[in-house]
């Protein structure tokens, strides 16, 4: 009928109608989108919560959907809206996103506009210290080291005592903290909490390392950089090369520049697991929490052919006189300072004009390992030609360097009387200048300390 109400989607209809011509009844069929109508939601609210070390909200007023026809049954999906606050941190007037969900039989029909919804009513308050509170982590590992003014909370319901020597956690939030009330204890020192496999404690005092691979030519110690926090004693072992387990290592004190080391055997490159765990002033002893260290392959597997010629030793070994012809890896890429060279995807790189930096390679092994080599320097710079072209210019005029070395290239244009018609700076090899403007005649274009003429017709 011509007043039905067609639902949101793809359709297609079709029209019969009598040809006058011949007489004949014909029909056509032809594609009709229906969109979703929009509608708002105004009128929310967030309930304020006590800190709890992540962002999770809760709404204290779903608010109202406006832009519904008359007779539609459409309604804020309560089981299906979530909430976030912007930070965990504590404040008042905080972001919070809320993802509204829809239901009702006539849901489908209609979208919701600018959803998430932002409100600027968030409030988090301080945590209470003699309450437990809970914050992200989950870990199956004991936690020892409990003092008797400690307590442990998971969820706001069960509280273990701390006469139980060890506590082995569920899956599930939790925190470890003070529970009493004597007001000479800090606020919240709030010891050990894990958040998605970073070391975290409340209050500012994170462990978090600054991991970078590692290019052993022979067994030794890695450091690594505590960030924030300020543990005094660590024990650390690699899983899979140690023969000792972690609770057999001893505990020793943290380096006065705020490092602790890692000794590393002379071993294959590749990805290796680390276990650590931490001691703080107290004497409490944090869970157990892993992380990964790349051993990096020497960088004897990288060597300069000739002056502009770096290449890999494709081979188990990186003696090239080695009689193993085997060949380790499959796959390629080069880097220089630190930047991927594109289209550097050959056992070897050509650098025109000179090899001039840091280089290493990317590789990916026949059993399909992802390594790096170590980096090797060299400065071999044969010095950066300029070309010019078109010469005669009329509209445009191409820069091209002979090399690139990593470095931003001043341009200045000068008119034969002296005059500067042209400045600026680009960086890699080529640029292209917009000359049409220029009146006829000769003109100098300088880039860094090379010159070159051209003639503007």
């Amino acid at each position: 009928p011509a007043d039905a109400i067609i639902p949101a989607g793809n359709h297609e209809i079709k029209v019969v109608y009598n040809d006058p011509v011949n007489g004949k009844t014909d029909e056509v069929t032809f594609p009709v989108v229906v969109n979703k109508k929009p509608v708002t939601i105004s009128g929310g609210a967030s309930k304020p919560k006590v800190y709890d070390g992540n962002t999770n909200a809760t709404l204290a007023e779903l608010g109202t959907i406006e832009g519904v026809l008359p007779g539609d049954e459409v309604a804020i999906d309560a089981d299906n809206t979530s909430a976030k606050f912007d930070t965990p941190e504590v404040g008042t007037g905080k972001d919070v996103n809320v993802d509204y969900a829809i239901n009702g039989k006539d849901a489908d029909n209609y979208e919701i506009s600018g959803n998430p919804v932002k409100l600027t009513d968030g409030v988090i308050t301080k945590a209470d210290r003699d309450k437990p509170v809970v914050a992200d982590g989950t870990t199956n590992e004991p936690i020892d080291g409990l003092t008797p003014e400690m307590e442990i909370s998971i969820d706001g319901g069960k509280t273990w005592e701390t006469a139980e020597p060890e506590v082995i956690l569920p899956e599930g939030e939790y925190l470890v903290r003070y529970a009493e009330t004597d007001t000479t204890k800090p606020s919240l020192p709030a010891p050990f909490i894990v958040s998605s496999g970073v070391i975290n404690m409340v209050k500012g005092e994170a462990f978090i390392v600054n991991i970078n691979g590692y290019c052993p030519e022979s067994e030794g110690e890695v450091q690594f950089e505590i960030l924030a926090g300020d543990p005094v004693e660590y024990r650390a072992v690699i899983t899979g090369l140690s023969e000792e387990e972690l609770k057999n290592v001893s505990f020793k004190a943290i380096d006065e520049n705020n490092t602790f080391r890692v000794y590393i055997p002379m071993c294959d490159a590749g990805e290796y697991n680390v276990e650590v765990q931490f001691k703080n002033t107290k004497g409490s002893v944090s869970p157990v929490y892993n992380f990964k260290i790349n051993v990096n392959l020497s960088e004897k597997y990288i060597h300069n052919v000739w002056e502009d010629v770096v290449s890999i030793v494709n081979k188990n070994t990186p003696d090239l006189n080695s009689k193993d012809f085997e060949k380790r890896f499959t796959a390629f890429q080069w880097y220089r300072n630190g930047v991927e060279i594109p289209g550097a995807t050959m056992p070897y790189y050509n650098e025109k004009g000179g090899l001039n930096g840091v280089y290493y390679a990317k590789v990916v092994t026949t059993d399909n390992r992802k390594l790096r080599t170590c980096t090797r320097e060299w400065h071999f710079d044969y010095g950066l030609k300029l070309d010019v072209y078109p010469n005669p210019v009329v509209d445009n005029v191409n820069l091209t360097l002979s090399a690139d070395n990593g470095k931003a290239h001043e341009v200045r244009i000068v008119n034969m009387t002296g005059n500067e018609v042209y400045r600026g700076s680009f960086k890699g090899t080529t640029t292209t200048i917009n000359c049409r403007n220029f009146v006829k005649g000769w003109y100098v274009i300088t880039v860094d300390n090379k010159e070159a003429k051209i003639i503007k017709e």
